[in-house]
């Protein structure tokens, strides 16, 4: 697919932040071990939790290294844990609304989303997932702007909190109820 990866190039020569580029010497547009065609469904982050610094290793070093990150993030364990390696690695595409860290992972700024929002957009409109879930705020939010009726255009989407949220709250139920409804999710898609 020639236009996702024109997109790819463009998003990973974006300079448009210069406070983010310094922690991300290369933005990344997202993680997907298959044909465009076979992703059933695009989890949407934050942005990429890089907590190294990468600024002297080459485009094809950063990308192996980003790769092996996000098999063992912990959105990606989560997911893995209820939906199966296989499922993930043939079927799920990872993405983040931001397409650079931020320093000392601290909050993305309002001008900072709305200049990557576009490749967002475009990710989701060339891809066609058949099912969205954001599991971040930031995601939420900004997605938001285009959701209608739990649908962004077609495609069902789905808000979810971060597996990290449920180390910091004590009530078991939103865990359980996530938990059911990401199995819910996984037994619709095609």
């Amino acid at each position: 697919m020639d236009e996702l990866k024109n997109l790819e190039q463009e998003i990973m020569s974006c300079n448009a932040c210069k406070r983010l580029r310094e922690v991300t010497p290369i933005p990344y547009p997202h993680v997907m071990y298959c044909k465009p065609e076979d992703v059933r469904l695009m989890i949407i982050g934050r942005n990429p939790g890089i907590e190294h610094d990468y600024t002297d290793i080459t485009e094809e070093e950063f990308k192996k290294i980003y790769h092996e990150r996000w098999w063992d993030c912990k959105i990606r364990k989560y997911v893995r844990k209820r939906l199966g390696d296989d499922f993930v690695h043939n079927h799920v595409l990872f993405t983040n609304v931001i397409k650079c860290s931020s320093p000392n992972n601290d909050t993305v700024r309002m001008p900072e989303k709305h200049r990557c929002y576009p490749y967002l957009q475009r990710q989701i409109d060339l891809i066609q997932p058949k099912v969205i879930i954001t599991m971040s705020s930031d995601a939420r939010d900004m997605l938001q702007q285009d959701v209608q009726n739990h649908h962004y255009k077609d495609i069902p989407v789905f808000h979810m909190y971060h597996p990290s949220y449920f180390r910091y709250t004590s009530d078991k139920n939103k865990s359980t109820k996530q938990d059911r409804l990401l199995e819910e999710i996984s037994k619709k898609l095609p």
